[in-house]
């Protein structure tokens, strides 16, 4: 009878953790709903969402969220930051969580992007070392850097392409 308290315990305990995961990247709370990361209205989405139907993802600024905290990714020098929720959804848009998050830097020129993005990349992968560990895949080649991890039910890649002029974050939760 004990044991079966033992192997209960453990079992609750494992599920409650297992329904905790946080989602967050640099300070960006990923479990905030549509509503409170982009304070745009129903119909906004509907737009998205049928303007370009071969997209699995609608796309989305959250410049409001970001004009309302100090987090660390507003810090690590992106020109664009874009989340990306499930498609079909907005009947549920008050508990809507995005599936995925794009921080992009841009580079006006291939001497800026030789100067800088590489730099950029490695900065990155630096601090997405400290907190996830290793990537599972480094691949720098002359035209392009990437990095990727795998976190719980989480990807998340850096990527620096020459020919795109940009240096890429992208975060993406698989179980949404």
């Amino acid at each position: 009878m004990k044991l079966l308290f033992i192997v209960i315990g453990i079992l609750f305990s494992e599920m409650s953790f297992a329904q905790d995961v946080n989602h967050n990247i640099f300070g960006l709370d990923m479990d905030l709903d549509f509503y409170s990361l982009t304070n745009y209205q129903k119909y906004g989405y509907f737009i998205a969402d049928t303007e370009f139907p071969d997209d699995p993802y609608v796309i989305t600024d959250f410049d409001f969220h970001l004009s309302k905290v100090d987090i660390q990714l507003e810090k690590l020098g992106f020109s664009v930051h874009l989340l990306g929720f499930n498609k079909g959804e907005q009947t549920r848009l008050e508990s809507l969580s995005p599936t995925m998050y794009i921080g992009r830097i841009e580079y006006s020129s291939e001497y800026a992007f030789n100067s800088q993005a590489f730099r950029d990349a490695s900065n990155l992968a630096a601090l997405l070392v400290n907190e996830y560990g290793d990537p599972i895949l480094s691949m720098e080649e002359t035209n392009f850097r990437v990095y990727k991890w795998e976190s719980g039910d989480c990807t998340i890649t850096v990527n620096s392409v020459r020919e795109e002029l940009t240096t890429n974050l992208t975060y993406l939760i698989r179980s949404r």
